[in-house]
């Protein structure tokens, strides 16, 4: 499940990093502020968003869709990067057991 997490994650990234530069490209073209405000000032894109939702209501949910691809393939990797995380941990626990060092309480 982790490739098809890892794949899902690569997926919603993809769409998200290219719906995000429509988005730009769309507030260079309403005004050169709107486009540099988009760039570096905080929440500036959210109120070009709303402020031009005719305009940006495709590209905002598809990165929105993006989003939520991205989270599922989060969702699918978590269970086996913890399973991994339990493994290293009990072959580090047997490491120490060998070489005769306590284990640290939890």
């Amino acid at each position: 499940m982790s490739i098809i997490g890892g794949i899902l994650i690569a997926v919603g990234s993809i769409i998200c990093l290219v719906y995000g530069i429509i988005i730009l490209i769309k507030a260079f073209k309403e005004h050169i502020l709107w486009g540099l405000g988009y760039l570096f000032v905080p929440f500036v894109g959210l109120v070009f968003i709303i402020k031009y939702w005719d305009k940006c209501k495709k590209p905002f949910l598809m990165l929105l869709l993006g989003v939520l691809i991205e989270a599922i393939g989060f969702g699918l990797m978590t269970p086996s990067m913890i399973k991994q995380g339990q493994l290293q941990m009990e072959g580090l626990e047997q490491q120490l057991e060998q070489q005769g060092q306590a284990i640290p309480n939890q």
